[in-house]
């Protein structure tokens, strides 16, 4: 909504000391008044947005795009500019429906595989 104001959180993540993805996390600011005095190295996101905001996951809507690279994202992510990479935007709702998380990651796409479960 206009006139929202959501922290920004962003993480490089590391699989056996390489990093494979770049995230920013944007989480409202009335939701998760001081969510950036914790440490993110240690407490997962989704476990602080729960035990001290009360706001427990339900569901999750995530989109896949390809795309190359740019300086910054390359430089994080140790590989070639304008190397291919994921990226992927996820909405996180709790269980009253309120959007508590809107993600953007970008993902190396030589260190990565996706695979989706279809019912």
């Amino acid at each position: 909504k206009q006139g929202n104001t959501f922290y920004r959180i962003v993480r490089l993540r590391f699989f056996k000391d390489e990093p494979v993805s770049l995230e920013s996390s944007y989480i409202p600011c009335s939701i998760a008044p001081d969510i950036i005095s914790f440490d993110m190295r240690t407490d997962s996101l989704a476990g602080l947005l729960e035990k001290e905001y009360g706001h427990r996951i339900a569901k999750a809507t995530e989109f896949l795009y390809p795309r190359i690279s740019d300086e910054y994202q390359s430089e994080l992510l140790e590989i070639e500019n304008h190397s291919p990479v994921f990226q992927t935007e996820r909405q996180t709702k709790n269980t009253d429906d309120v959007t508590i998380e809107y993600r953007i990651s970008i993902i190396r796409g030589d260190k990565v595989k996706f695979s989706t479960d279809l019912y």
